[in-house]
């Protein structure tokens, strides 16, 4: 959840060549469909770090 509202947010975090990187994936609905929610895991399961 973002704060001080009730959207969805996936957020991680990592470091690579020596920079940190921190990435958002908001869905600006307090109820996302399935499909949202299966394409904001997909977006994050191919994020890597190196």
């Amino acid at each position: 959840m973002l704060e001080g509202t009730k959207d969805t947010e996936y957020r991680i975090e990592g470091r690579t060549r020596g920079t940190n990187v921190l990435i958002h994936v908001d869905i600006r609905d307090p109820d996302p469909t399935v499909a949202e929610l299966r394409i904001a895991e997909r977006v994050f399961s191919a994020i890597r770090f190196r």
